[in-house]
C-alpha cells in the first residue's frame, strides 16, 4: 500500500505492483507502508481502525482474468515446487497457494477491489494491458515536471507454465463463469469482449 495526500494505491497481487511501487516512489509525498504491503483497504482499516481513505482516490492494479490466473499459478508453483500443483484446477479459477491453502481468483478480486470499496469510494484501476495510459490518468498530475519514469519495463515476472496456459486457453468461458465478480469488474473496466 502506498499512501499520498491525494491517493491510496492498493497492491492487488500480480497486477504490476512492484513496478508501480518503483514508479510511485518518484512522486513527492508518496509513502510506501511496508507493513501493509498487500493490504486491501478493509484489511488496513481492520489493522488500524484510525485509518481512513477520506476523499482520496483509491488506485488498484488490475488485469484480465486469464492472464492474472496464469501469472498467479506460475508464481505459486515456482515458490512452492514441493506442493502438488494441478493446472486442471485453473479451469474453474482455483489454484494452490504456496502455503498449501486453496486460492480462488474471485477471492482476490473481492478482497482487493471489493464491492464495498468500489461502491463507496472513488476508485481508479490501472489495467496491465493499458498500463502507461492508465498510470498517467491516475498519477500524471502528481508527477514532477522533469519526471522521466519508464512505463514500459516490467518487473517481477514468473516463468510461465505451458500446461497451465493450455488449460486456461481451453477453459476461458468456464473460468469466467466461475469467477462472477471478476467477470463483472472486467466487463466494466474493459468494455470489450475478452
Amino acid at each position: 500500500m502506498i499512501i499520498h495526500p491525494a491517493f491510496v494505491y492498493v497492491h492487488f497481487p500480480k497486477t504490476g505492483g512492484m513496478k508501480m511501487r518503483d514508479l510511485l516512489a518518484t512522486i513527492p509525498g508518496a509513502e510506501e507502508v511496508t507493513s501493509h504491503h498487500h493490504d486491501s483497504i478493509e484489511a488496513r482499516i481492520e489493522r488500524d481502525p484510525g485509518f481512513r481513505v477520506g476523499d482520496r482516490t483509491v488506485v488498484v492494479g488490475f488485469r484480465r482474468l486469464p492472464s492474472w490466473l496464469h501469472s498467479r499459478y506460475s508464481f505459486e508453483r515456482q515458490r512452492s515446487p514441493h506442493l502438488p500443483h494441478d493446472p486442471q484446477r485453473l479451469s474453474t479459477g482455483w489454484f494452490l497457494e504456496a502455503d498449501g491453502e486453496d486460492g480462488f481468483a474471485d477471492y482476490y478480486a473481492r478482497n482487493w477491489a471489493s464491492p464495498w470499496l468500489v461502491n463507496n469510494h472513488q476508485v481508479l484501476f490501472v489495467r496491465q494491458e493499458h498500463f502507461a495510459d492508465d498510470f498517467m490518468a491516475a498519477f500524471g498530475k502528481h508527477l514532477p515536471d522533469d519526471w522521466q519514469g519508464d512505463l514500459s519495463a516490467r518487473t517481477n515476472q514468473s516463468e510461465p507454465d505451458d500446461e497451465a496456459a493450455a488449460v486456461i486457453r481451453e477453459n476461458v468461458s468456464r473460468i469466467y463463469e466461475s469467477c462472477t465478480y471478476w467477470t463483472s469488474l472486467e466487463k466494466n473496466l474493459y468494455r470489450s469482449p475478452r
